[in-house]
């Protein structure tokens, strides 16, 4: 912890550094109203097509990472919310298919596994239900919207 003379000194440096920086001819220092409409969250509001989300969705990759995507960016957050959710879009206009599932990018060891995971499409649309609505009760996404985070809820299915 730092002393009483130590903390003055440093908050004088602090104030020396932005003094300086102010002086810079090409710096402005901005409002949080300013930095709201600079930094606005286009993706917000946004629809996707089936199209934009299979590009989405071929871009996701071993890292839980962000995508850049034109003028918007999505969270990995927002891009597992959207892809569940299109999976869903998707079994409830065909029930019938049987799909087999790769988990492919696990967050720990699993066992080798010498052929996919095959589980009936019953049970893959399910348990994707069963995901968001977890997702819609309990998980808060936090998605910036200006100067301030919002929370975004992921949409419910019923």
């Amino acid at each position: 912890m730092k002393t009483e003379d130590e903390t003055r000194a440093a908050y004088e440096i602090f104030e020396r550094y932005v003094a300086f920086i102010k002086d810079q001819p090409d710096v402005v220092f901005i409002t949080a109203t300013d930095a709201a409409k600079l930094y606005r969250d286009t993706a917000q509001g946004r629809s996707f097509a089936p199209a934009e989300l299979k590009q989405i969705a071929a871009k996701v990759g071993s890292d839980v990472t962000f995508q850049r995507r034109g003028d918007h960016a999505l969270a990995a957050s927002e891009v597992f919310t959207l892809l569940n959710q299109h999976f869903l879009d998707l079994a409830a206009a065909n029930r019938k298919r049987c799909a087999e599932w790769d988990p492919g990018r696990p967050t720990r060891a699993t066992p080798e596994r010498k052929e996919p995971v095959a589980t009936d499409w019953s049970q893959l649309t399910r348990t994707a239900a069963d995901v968001q609505d977890f997702l819609a009760k309990h998980v808060a996404f936090p998605r910036r919207s200006g100067s301030a985070a919002q929370v975004y809820r992921p949409r419910r299915t019923s």
